[in-house]
C-alpha cells in the first residue's frame, strides 16, 4: 500500500484514525481531557511531535524506500538506544545481559544487510 501512496498522505490518514480511535477509548474509560498543568501539555506536545510524528514519518519513508525486512529488523535497535539513553539521562545501569542482548540484536541486523554475491550468468 505504501508504495502507491505518499508518506505524508499515509501518515495523515494514520494519525486521523488513531486520534479518533484513542478518543473513543478515552471516552469509554471516562478519562479526563482537561485540567493538566502547562508542563504536562508541553511534555505531551513534544512526545507527540518527536516520538510520533517525526519518528513515524521517518519509519514510513524508510519502509517505502528500503526493503521492509531491513526496516523492521533495524527497528529492533530501538531497545539498544533506549538503554543507552536511560543510562545517560536517568542513571540506569546497563547489565551484562543487556550488553549481550544488544550485541545479538546488532549482529542480527547486520546479517540482514549482508548480501551474497550473485553468480555470473554464463
Amino acid at each position: 500500500m505504501l508504495a502507491n501512496l505518499e508518506v505524508i498522505t499515509f501518515m495523515t490518514y494514520s494519525m486521523i484514525f488513531s486520534t479518533i480511535f484513542l478518543f473513543i477509548i478515552n471516552v469509554f474509560f471516562a478519562e479526563r481531557f482537561v485540567g493538566f498543568s502547562s508542563q504536562a501539555w508541553v511534555s505531551l506536545a513534544v512526545q507527540g511531535v518527536v516520538c510520533q510524528l517525526i519518528a513515524w514519518l521517518l519509519i514510513s519513508y524508510a519502509t517505502k524506500n528500503m526493503r521492509a525486512t531491513r526496516v523492521s529488523l533495524s527497528l529492533l535497535s530501538q531497545a539498544i538506544f533506549a538503554t543507552i539513553l536511560a543510562a545517560i539521562f536517568v542513571n540506569e545501569k546497563i547489565t551484562v545481559v543487556q550488553m549481550v542482548g544488544s550485541i545479538i540484536i546488532l549482529v542480527g541486523i547486520a546479517t540482514t544487510f549482508y548480501e551474497k554475491a550473485k553468480p555470473a550468468i554464463q
